[in-house]
């Protein structure tokens, strides 16, 4: 695969996000057990170029992407989505920086996807230009467990307003419970912390088990409090602003962007979250620069790699909250409302 690509269903560079999934588990009132399995990934709009209106700063694969190698870029982005989906593992797809699925009209190829996913179950929830989000966000539901009910922006950025997650409740079937999955795409200006840990106590008080899932974006002062799994593993390959890279730090400095951040059912239920297969990005120094990774430069490379938690055993583990808590890390739980 190339250095850009972690699936053999997709050909080359994919985005400067990579994918990430997880499952998570709480219980209704009543006791029934409540499970979401999804993923998350930001696409990357139209935006690496050397040239033109798309010149991007942060290009470090090279890329010289125009129309053509952004609709063969999309395609295969397609392709791997319906393999996820085929694989009938997920409830859920998360996804961000959505233009193809904004063009009117819309390309064939995007037409013949959604009409694909919809003979599978899988239907739709996007944000519309009402919603007033910063950037277009969409998320894929499989309607054998989900019946969509309704939707909703939240999270204003400090400065404007404007949305950074839409919000989508579903009744969960075979069961009287309502569920949210919160689709997310954070404002890198806005400390979100206090905002989301709010929302998520609201919703447990509401009795509606939450899943947020999305990119968080934060600023690299501002360690995100929860965001599930290893915080050392690349998924964003941006350059943090006032961060260089080094040849021999491992890309440690590149935190986890992407993930999910989960809340119990109700005030007396527990969250459970597990992290699943995924994607990362690598920096190979120059002297661990083996002959399959092209163009290695003095300081070395980015590469992508694959993982998944029990395969390579990594050490990812289930995040148990405590009861009526959203799961959240130790050193950030003085955050939470009336737990001072």
């Amino acid at each position: 695969m190339a250095d850009g690509s972690f699936s053999e269903y997709v050909d080359g560079f994919t985005s400067d996000h990579t994918y990430q999934t997880a499952t998570a588990v709480s219980y209704a009132k009543d006791g029934t057990s409540l499970s979401l399995s999804g993923m998350t990934w930001n696409l990357l709009n139209k935006a690496h170029s050397k040239t033109g209106e798309h010149t991007h700063t942060n290009n470090p694969f090279d890329v010289d992407e125009h129309d053509q190698s952004y609709t063969l870029r999309k395609g295969n982005q397609l392709r791997f989505l319906w393999h996820q989906i085929k694989s009938d593992t997920l409830d859920f797809i998360a996804l961000q920086e959505v233009d193809l699925f904004t063009h009117d009209p819309l390309p064939a190829y995007v037409k013949d996807f959604l009409e694909k996913i919809r003979a599978k179950g899988w239907f739709t929830v996007h944000s519309d230009k009402s919603d007033d989000v910063r950037i277009p966000l969409i998320t894929l539901y499989n309607t054998k467990k989900l019946r969509f009910i309704s939707k909703r922006s939240i999270l204003p950025m400090a400065v404007g307003g404007r949305k950074c997650g839409l919000e989508a409740t579903f009744a969960y079937l075979g069961s009287t419970a309502e569920v949210c999955i919160t689709n997310v795409h954070l404002d890198f200006d806005t400390d979100h912390r206090t905002a989301i840990l709010e929302y998520q106590q609201q919703q447990i008080a509401a009795g509606k088990f939450t899943v947020i899932a999305g990119d968080a974006n934060y600023s690299p002062d501002r360690e995100h409090y929860s965001l599930v799994g290893d915080l050392d593993m690349p998924t964003n390959i941006s350059r943090p602003i006032g961060e260089q890279v080094s040849a021999d730090d491992g890309g440690r400095h590149l935190w986890r962007l992407d993930g999910f951040m989960a809340g119990p059912a109700n005030a007396n239920a527990r969250v459970e979250i597990t992290e699943g297969p995924g994607a990362y990005f690598k920096w190979i120094p120059a002297n661990l620069l083996v002959k399959t990774i092209k163009g290695g430069g003095k300081q070395g490379k980015y590469a992508c790699r694959t993982y998944d938690p029990k395969r390579d055993h990594t050490g990812h583990m289930t995040h148990i909250s405590l009861p009526g808590l959203p799961w959240i890390r130790d050193k950030y739980k003085h955050l939470l409302v009336g737990q001072a």
